[in-house]
């Protein structure tokens, strides 16, 4: 289940070229932003399995993820400042964790391998969007014989 956030306003540039409001969702600032928590949050299980974090920093960047109130403007800011939003958004949920376990969040990551993933993430949802209409289409064309 994907992160509940506060969502911008957006204007999803893929809609434009596919007229597809449901693919270009995936592609909304809000859904990156999202597919990013969700990398955290794995990161963080992945971690605390291998025994680099404590379960219990684990599972409370895996709470915050999925409940963190974005703040957009410190994002564009952020942004504006790094030429990518991963640094400010690793800050606000340092801060969100809390100090016993800021120094959990993001170990040994880059910014690189978070935005990749995200996106990663959401290419998989947007394949299983695709799968699921090319069934529907090809259903529909065996019932015509």
């Amino acid at each position: 289940m994907p992160p509940v956030i506060n969502h911008p306003p957006s204007f999803p540039l893929l809609n434009v070229l596919v007229g597809d409001d449901e693919a270009g969702r995936l592609f909304c600032n809000a859904a990156e932003i999202e597919a990013m928590l969700r990398v955290e949050a794995a990161l963080a299980g992945a971690e605390a399995d291998l025994g680099l974090i404590e379960n219990e920093a684990a599972q409370r960047i895996a709470d915050v993820c999925r409940d963190l109130s974005v703040d957009w403007d410190s994002l564009a800011a952020g942004l504006a400042r790094d030429g990518v939003v991963v640094p400010d958004l690793v800050r606000q949920l340092r801060a969100a964790v809390g100090e016993r376990y800021a120094q959990a969040v993001h170990l040994g990551a880059t910014s690189q391998d978070i935005v990749d993933t995200g996106l990663a993430l959401r290419l998989k949802d947007l394949a299983a969007l695709l799968l699921d209409r090319l069934d529907a289409v090809i259903g529909a064309l065996a019932e015509l014989r």
